[in-house]
Parts: structure tokens; C-alpha cells; sequence
């Protein structure tokens, strides 16, 4: 939808994927180079800034997959299985 913001809420539908891509890219000058509990913790810091969870929410690999985005049903899930590649 055109008309959302373009926000953390509204960009992934799981907040795993906004781990795994904090995790890859960050920080600018050196990507990959945080550590599990850094990528946790500004994950943490960006959803309570978008309010998607609460200030102070701790996050780790049990918390991290419960956190339901506000954009996560807006999402067309992808249910192909293979078979012949359309050209």
C-alpha cells in the first residue's frame, strides 16, 4: 500500500528477517561484524522506536520469532512447490 510509511513496520513480516538483514549489513563501515547480542539488542531498539514492541523489550532467539509485525498479513505468502520454470 502506497499510502503506509515506509517504517520498519511495515517493510518485513517477520522481525527475523530484520535481524538477519541488521545482522548482514551493519554497521555501514563493517558489515557482519556485531555480534549476536549487538544485532539483538538494535533490533530491540528499532522495533520500540516503531513501536512495535514495547521500551525496554529484551529480545534473543526466543522472543525474536513471537514479535508479530503490524504489516505481516499484508503479505502474499509464497506457496509454490517447483515444477517447470515459466519463461
Amino acid at each position: 500500500d502506497p499510502a503506509l510509511a515506509r517504517a520498519i513496520g511495515n517493510y518485513w513480516p517477520y522481525a527475523t528477517t530484520l535481524y538477519d538483514y541488521t545482522a548482514r549489513s551493519m554497521p555501514f563501515t563493517q558489515p557482519g561484524s556485531l555480534t549476536p547480542n549487538e544485532v539483538y539488542g538494535l533490533v530491540a531498539y528499532l522495533l520500540s522506536l516503531n513501536k512495535v514492541v514495547p521500551d525496554g523489550a529484551v529480545m534473543d532467539k526466543t522472543t525474536l520469532p513471537k514479535v508479530v509485525m503490524p504489516a505481516h498479513d499484508r503479505f502474499v505468502r509464497d506457496n509454490r512447490t517447483g515444477g517447470k520454470v515459466v519463461k
